[in-house]
């Protein structure tokens, strides 16, 4: 029989812990935070206009800068707030762990101590496109909303410190790291602010310093060019050209008749989902953020640029898994009419 397959949008996420061979930054990043008080709702307030821009563009995995998106730090008597833009596409929160979606994290250490291991005054925390919290070694009240736009998501955070009252003159340990869950093609990588090489999680040396001011002295943002992360991806079966990607917006995807609304991305000609969108619409689940677990499945694309997606349940037919983690889906071949 004479079958076609393709590559639906997925990689196998490689987790690996590393202990970095040098415990510090050679250089820390400074940032200061003006006094106000949002309110934490997603939305920017004017009072966010009286502090500064910082951007997240270090990217520890492999070039040395790449713009991700930026943050600003304002502070009251009772919390520190943290307002971040964050450039992505594709957003997901669904890869089994926090830690591994789309998400922004922001770490402190108090007491400026720089130790490998959190001790009391050091923390971090995070939150996603969905306002979802998370975290390490924090105890106290978070507040954080998020809204996604076209293109990423805007998220704030409130929470006070851990051992001390913010107060003027205060500096603090700090870092922003933003996380890009794994995409079609693209390994889960994570960019900071004040980090450049060594990053590790719990290591206070690698965060840059943020004072805390009553008035800070606001200077013009000429904000980078976000371009999105690509990388090049081999074919399972042998050598072949990288894929070309095409981003398909609105697309309807038609399953057992129902209509579903998620973006379509071209993978040379072939049409793809991404994987947790594609599990929520034909009722499967996803293990690891690279394992479909479904029925067989079976995908044609037809004409008007829609794409249907049937199941069939016969015991004799699965779908194939290789061992870079694509996931192999039988469809019927199409033509193109240029």
């Amino acid at each position: 029989m004479n079958k076609r397959f393709f590559a639906i949008l997925l990689t196998v996420v490689m987790l690996t812990g590393l202990i970095p061979d040098v415990s510090a930054e050679a250089t820390r990043l400074k940032a200061e935070a003006a006094y106000g008080a949002p309110t934490v709702d997603g939305e920017i307030d004017a009072v966010w206009d009286n502090t500064n821009y910082y951007t997240v563009n270090n990217y520890p995995g492999g070039e040395t800068e790449y713009y991700k998106g930026w943050f600003k730090v304002l502070w009251d008597e009772n919390n520190l707030y943290i307002l971040t833009k964050y450039y992505g596409e594709f957003l997901n929160n669904q890869m089994g762990y926090p830690w591994y979606n789309d998400s922004v994290d922001v770490y402190v250490d108090e007491v400026k101590d720089g130790q490998t291991g959190y001790k009391e005054d050091d923390y971090q925390i995070r939150t996603d496109f969905e306002g979802n919290v998370s975290g390490n070694n924090y105890k106290e009240n978070i507040t954080a909303a998020a809204k996604v736009i076209d293109e990423g998501f805007i998220a704030e955070i409130a929470f006070p410190l851990h051992t001390m009252a913010p107060k003027e003159n205060l500096t603090i340990g700090f870092e922003v790291m933003m996380t890009a869950a794994a995409k079609s093609g693209i390994e889960m990588r994570t960019y900071n602010w004040n980090c450049t090489k060594n990053w590790l999680y719990n290591n206070t040396n690698c965060f840059g310093d943020l004072t805390l001011k009553k008035n800070v002295n606001v200077t013009d943002f000429v904000e980078p060019e976000y371009k999105e992360a690509t990388t090049t991806v081999g074919y399972p079966h042998g050598e072949a050209p990288a894929p070309v990607y095409e981003v398909v917006d609105g697309v309807t995807t038609y399953f057992d008749g129902t209509p579903y609304q998620y973006k379509i991305l071209h993978v040379d000609e072939y049409p793809s989902m991404e994987i947790n969108d594609l599990a929520k619409v034909i009722g499967g689940t996803v293990e690891n953020g690279n394992t479909l677990v479904k029925d067989y499945v079976r995908l044609t694309y037809i004409a008007n640029e829609q794409l249907a997606l049937y199941t069939r349940y016969a015991s004799n037919e699965r779908t194939e898994v290789v061992s870079d983690g694509h996931l192999m889906l039988e469809r019927v071949p199409i033509s193109y009419n240029d």
